[in-house]
C-alpha cells in the first residue's frame, strides 16, 4: 500500500512530532510494509534532520518555482499557473502522459505520478487551516488529490473559523468530497458545521501525538524518593506571536514576556527552582522560527543572581529527545502546544499559554483548563497563583495526567480503526 502525507512542515518540532506519530499509526494500521511519502514545504532541509523519511516538495511550491523559471511567467495570471498544473494532472490520470511530459518538468511529472499511484492521501494533522495563514497552497494540494480521484483524509486538525467567502466556497467543496475529517476539538467541529458540509464524515479525536509511546523511565521518575527534596526543575517554552486581537503585536509581546520573566524570578526566589528554556521550535537555522531567540532576550533582562539558576537551550531536539529531557523536569510552562503534549506524555504537569483556541480546547478536554492562560489577558499575579497551585498539587496532578494520557491514546487508536474501516469501504465501492 502507498500513502502520501501532505502539508507537513517538519522543521517545526510540533509538526515533526505529529508526523512521527502519524507515520507510526499508519504503519500499525495498514502494515509495516506500507510505503509512506511525505510532501513538505522544505524537503531538502527536513531530510537532513529526519533522514529516515522520504520527503518531496509541496506541489504548490514546486509548481511556482518551475513556472517562475519561464521568461513569460510574469505576464501570466496566477490563476493560469494553477490551471496549467490541474490540466497536466488530469492528462496524467487519463493516460495522456505525453502532454504532461511536454509541459511539466521531470520532477513535477514524478510527483504527479506519486499522487496518481497513491492508495490514500492524508493531509497531516495540525493548525494550518486557519485564516491567520494563507490557505492557497493547501487548497491547491487538496484539489490535486481529489482531481486524481484519491481518498483524501484530514487527520486531527484544529481549523477555522472560515469567514472569507472564497475560502468558505472552496473548502466546502473539498470537505464534502473528502473521505474523512478528524478534528481535535469541539470548536473546530462547530466551524465545520458553519460551512454546511456533510457532518457524517467528521469526527472529534485527540491530537495524534498522544499515540506516541512515552519513555519507560516515567514511572521511575514519579516514584523516585531522591527527587522529592531537590529544588524543582522547570522547563519553559516561549514563542513570538503577532496575531493579538486586543492589543498591538508590540504591546501584546511586552506583556507576555513581562509575565514570563516575572514567573522565572518568582520560581527562583520562592522555590530555588532550576529553569531551562527549551522548545519544540529551535536549533534549525534554515527555519523561520527559533524560540531560543526570544528566550535569550528574556534571559538578558534577568538579574545576575536569577541568571545563575537559568539555562537557555538553543539546540535542535527530536520529539524523542525532548521526551527524554522532560523526564528530568518537574513542571513545564508551555506556549507551544506540542511542547505541552510531549510534557504530558512524560507525566509532567503543564501550565500552558494559549495563543490560539486549540490549546484552550485541549486543556478543557484534559480537565486541566484551570492551568491554561490566554496570551491576550495573562497577568503576573494570576500566573504566579497558578504556579503555586500546580507545584503544591503536582503529585496528585501527575496521577491524573497518566490516566488521561492512556484515555487519549485509546481514542487516537480508534481514529485509526475508523480510517481503515472507511478506506476499505471506499475500496469495495470502487471495485463494485
Amino acid at each position: 500500500m502507498k500513502i502520501l502525507i501532505t502539508n507537513t512542515v517538519a522543521l517545526n518540532g510540533g509538526d515533526s512530532a505529529i508526523l512521527y506519530s502519524l507515520m507510526n499509526l499508519l504503519h500499525q494500521t495498514f502494515g509495516e510494509e506500507t510505503e509512506i511519502t511525505v510532501f513538505d514545504n522544505a524537503p531538502q532541509t527536513a531530510q537532513r534532520y529526519h533522514p529516515h523519511i522520504n520527503f518531496h516538495q509541496l506541489l504548490y511550491i514546486s509548481a511556482k518555482k518551475s513556472f517562475s523559471n519561464h521568461k513569460i511567467s510574469r505576464f501570466i495570471p496566477h490563476s493560469l499557473v494553477k490551471l496549467r498544473y490541474y490540466f497536466c494532472a488530469w492528462c496524467w490520470k487519463v493516460g495522456l502522459r505525453f502532454i504532461t511530459r511536454n509541459i511539466l518538468s521531470k520532477n513535477e511529472c514524478d510527483d504527479i505520478d506519486l499522487y496518481n499511484s497513491a492508495d490514500l492521501i492524508v493531509s497531516t494533522g495540525g493548525t494550518y487551516l486557519v485564516e491567520n495563514y494563507t490557505l492557497t497552497s493547501r487548497i491547491f494540494d487538496f484539489n490535486i488529490s481529489l482531481l486524481m480521484g484519491k481518498p483524501l483524509v484530514f487527520f486531527t486538525q484544529s481549523l477555522g473559523p472560515f469567514r472569507r467567502p472564497a475560502n468558505r466556497k472552496k473548502l466546502r467543496r473539498i470537505f464534502n468530497k473528502s473521505l474523512l475529517i478528524f478534528v481535535r476539538d469541539k470548536a473546530s467541529h462547530r466551524h465545520l458545521q458553519e460551512l454546511n458540509i456533510n457532518m457524517g464524515k467528521v469526527s472529534v479525536f485527540p491530537d495524534v501525538v498522544f499515540a506516541l509511546s512515552p519513555p519507560r523511565q516515567i514511572q521511575i521518575k514519579h516514584d523516585s524518593p531522591s527527587r522529592i527534596n531537590k529544588p524543582i526543575h522547570v522547563a519553559i517554552s516561549v514563542r513570538h506571536w503577532k496575531h493579538f486581537k486586543s492589543a498591538t503585536a508590540e504591546q501584546g509581546m511586552n506583556n507576555y514576556t513581562t509575565v514570563i520573566r516575572s514567573a522565572v524570578e518568582y520560581l527562583v526566589r520562592k522555590y530555588s527552582a532550576r529553569i531551562t528554556f527549551i522548545s519544540t521550535c529551535q536549533g534549525i537555522c534554515e527555519y523561520q522560527h527559533d524560540d531560543s531567540i526570544l528566550a535569550e532576550k528574556i534571559y538578558a533582562n534577568l538579574s545576575k543572581k536569577i541568571k545563575s539558576h537559568v539555562v537557555v537551550d538553543k539546540n535542535f531536539h527530536s520529539p524523542e529527545q525532548l521526551c527524554q529531557f522532560l523526564i528530568s523536569v518537574d513542571l513545564v510552562i508551555s506556549t507551544r502546544m506540542h511542547m505541552a503534549i510531549l510534557s504530558l506524555l512524560t507525566g509532567v504537569p503543564v501550565l500552558s499559554i494559549s495563543y490560539e483556541f486549540k490549546t484552550k480546547e485541549l486543556f478543557k478536554q484534559l480537565g486541566q483548563d484551570t492551568y491554561c492562560h490566554d496570551i491576550e489577558t495573562m497577568t503576573e499575579q494570576h500566573f504566579q497563583k497558578s504556579l503555586d497551585h500546580l507545584i503544591e498539587n503536582r503529585r496528585h496532578i501527575q496521577k491524573d495526567i497518566v490516566k488521561e494520557i492512556k484515555k487519549q491514546k485509546s481514542l487516537v487508536m480508534q481514529s485509526a480503526e475508523l480510517l481503515k474501516e472507511e478506506y476499505l469501504k471506499r475500496q469495495h465501492m470502487d471495485y463494485t
